[in-house]
């Protein structure tokens, strides 16, 4: 079984103890984003929006989402569009791409924290492609800051194995085979994550094939002027064994928020008195007192 998989089943089997409300986000298309909010009993200082990985349910996240609601945030959390709760009806045939996520899914879970929580500082905390996306968001400027954790570039080749074994399965043989059957990237049943929708996985597909990521489309694919570099710190949480989010992929994306204050925090699963923590398994309430309370701190000094 995938290491995703095993992750994902490991934090569901854990049971959630939330009192998230269930709310809808609404994009500037009018497509509708299931959503969850995790307010605090007491007054908050501050309002997080929680942005997930690529093909992971919101859910997967609800249990560090509700700490950070222990901790005086209040949090939200949300689905892109064909993920979870906001497919409506078929993936076959739905019109969705990255950029879609970044330009519309993430502006409308901004805009909603602001136009609900206008009084609280806003920050950002996203798990991989969560935070790679949000210099493509037109209203990141009403964030504080931006936490990424395992966010780094996805160049195939440049991750470390077995992640660019599995990834050159994925973009050159699962892919193509698959997705025009079906007319969607079938890959729940893979055991490798959510289905995307097409349009998803064919940008995705580029630019994991590109030497710079989405950096190599800029000006040319992707409109210069459609990329709105971060005017707020950027913290990046990575692990040594993460074959993803590693030293050169986390680099890279630096590289391409070039301007922004960045840092860079890589972290080793001995500290956390483990053999492997890799791309995801950080989410598990494990690391409730030792890596979660960090990135709670981390956020509290900002507001």
């Amino acid at each position: 079984m995938p290491a995703l998989l095993k992750v994902c089943k490991a934090l569901y089997f854990t049971g959630m103890d939330s009192d998230a409300t269930k709310i809808t986000l609404y994009c500037s298309d009018g497509y509708e984003l299931d959503g969850l909010l995790f307010e605090p009993s007491a007054p908050a200082g501050g309002v997080i929006v929680m942005q997930g990985g690529t093909g992971i349910k919101k859910e997967f996240y609800s249990n560090f989402c509700d700490f950070l609601r222990e901790q005086g945030f209040v949090v939200i959390s949300y689905d892109y569009r064909g993920i979870g709760g906001s497919l409506h009806g078929s993936l076959k045939g739905l019109n969705a791409s990255l950029m879609d996520w970044a330009q519309l899914d993430m502006k409308a879970a901004i805009a909603y924290a602001e136009k609900q929580y206008p009084d609280l500082p806003m920050l950002l905390i996203g798990h991989s492609i969560g935070t790679q996306l949000i210099g493509f968001t037109p209203n990141n400027d009403r964030l504080k800051l931006v936490i990424g954790i395992a966010s780094s570039t996805g160049t195939w080749w440049k991750m470390k194995w077995p992640g660019n074994m599995r990834s050159f399965l994925l973009w050159y043989i699962i892919n193509p085979v698959l997705t025009p059957v079906f007319g969607y990237a079938p890959l729940k049943r893979l055991g490798i994550m959510e289905d995307l929708p097409r349009g998803v996985i064919r940008q995705w597909s580029r630019w994991c094939r590109s030497s710079f990521y989405f950096g190599s489309h800029l000006g040319e694919s992707i409109p210069q002027e459609d990329f709105y570099p971060l005017k707020v710190p950027f913290i990046i949480h990575y692990f040594k064994d993460d074959a993803i989010a590693n030293d050169q992929t986390v680099t890279d994306l630096t590289g391409i928020y070039r301007g922004t204050r960045i840092r860079m925090i890589k972290h080793r699963a001995k500290d956390y008195h483990l053999k492997k923590v890799g791309h995801s398994s950080m989410f598990s309430r494990r690391f409730k007192n030792s890596f979660w309370k960090r990135i709670a701190d981390e956020a509290a000094r900002y507001i």
